[in-house]
């Protein structure tokens, strides 16, 4: 006979570290999958601004910058299956994932960078190896895992 094993945790506390898509995410799932209440979750953040890469600043008349912004790509399966449980904040009727899908809709994404720093764009194209550290790299995802066994790196 199966017993339902949520019943063990109504009582439990959990705190997570990092208000980030990962800690979010567990959130959402203890509270789901494993029947953790939600006032029993605590969620302990050291930056200023919850969301950890999915944070977003900005206004409308200079715009938004939201580091996590890629995450909104359409092929990001788990990441909208997760928003698919939480509510909108306006509409309890309607999942963020529904609400993030209409405003995408109403809203194109323009994203002029990838990497931001102090708001400006940095160029990282070499992430400051030289060309023959980068070319050592390229060669690197051509090998096998085994002829790398007993090598340094």
């Amino acid at each position: 006979m199966k017993t339902d094993n949520k019943q063990n945790y109504k009582d439990s506390k959990v705190y997570l570290i990092g208000s980030g898509i990962a800690g979010l995410a567990s959130a959402v799932y203890l509270e789901k999958d494993v029947g953790v209440p939600g006032e029993n979750i605590h969620i302990l953040e050291k930056d200023l601004i919850a969301g950890g890469a999915t944070d977003g600043a900005g206004d409308k008349d200079k715009g938004f910058v939201v580091r996590g912004g890629r995450m909104h790509e359409m092929h990001y399966e788990c990441y909208w299956e997760l928003l698919s449980h939480i509510p909108s904040l306006e509409d309890s009727n309607i999942s963020v994932r529904d609400e993030s899908y209409e405003f995408n809709q109403r809203f194109v994404s323009n994203a002029q960078a990838r990497l931001l720093k102090e708001g400006k764009k940095l160029d990282v194209s070499s992430y400051g190896l030289s060309f023959k550290q980068q070319a050592d790299f390229i060669k690197l995802t051509y090998v096998s895992e085994s002829s790398l066994a007993d090598k340094r790196m």
